[in-house]
């Protein structure tokens, strides 16, 4: 399943030309569900066995956190945003930017894996004492206060 949106139609079109040359079928094979419901869409999240997350460019990658949150693991791009927020973490993997078969491997992995095998990934004490620490926007900001003090006070 697709969520969310591509960028233009023309990425969309070469999405279904990809998918057409695996034999899979949009529709049928692979849901593109679009936008969805909050609720529906944690739902969906949370069913999942993995969340493919091909952003080139991120930060606090918010989406990588939900699926964390929900008790999924995240197969992302390699690049600074994420590896730095994320790294570290065994629920998340990385691969080369750009790197699709890689990717894919990844997740297919992942979506083999038993059920408990992928949970047991985000049920990780890393896992949970990062998400425990990023529970709250008032923990978030705490942290974030903690460290720009920190980086004042070593000037």
């Amino acid at each position: 399943m697709v969520t969310g949106g591509f960028s233009d139609e023309s990425t969309r079109s070469a999405f279904g030309r990809a998918a057409e040359r695996e034999g899979l079928k949009l529709g049928e094979d692979i849901v593109l569900a679009g936008f969805l419901p909050k609720e529906k869409y944690y739902e969906t999240l949370a069913r999942a066995r993995a969340l493919i997350y091909p952003s080139h460019s991120d930060s606090f990658s918010l989406a990588i956190l939900e699926s964390l949150a929900a008790g999924t693991p995240v197969v992302a791009y390699d690049i600074p945003g994420p590896r730095g927020v994320y790294g570290g973490l065994p629920a998340v993997r990385f691969v080369r930017e750009f790197d699709h078969k890689a990717m894919a491997e990844k997740a297919a992995r992942l979506a083999k894996m038993p059920e408990e095998g992928g949970r047991g990934l985000v049920e990780d004490e890393r896992v949970t004492s990062f998400l425990d620490d990023r529970s709250s926007w008032d923990l978030v900001a705490e942290r974030l206060a903690e460290g720009i003090m920190e980086a004042a006070a070593a000037r």
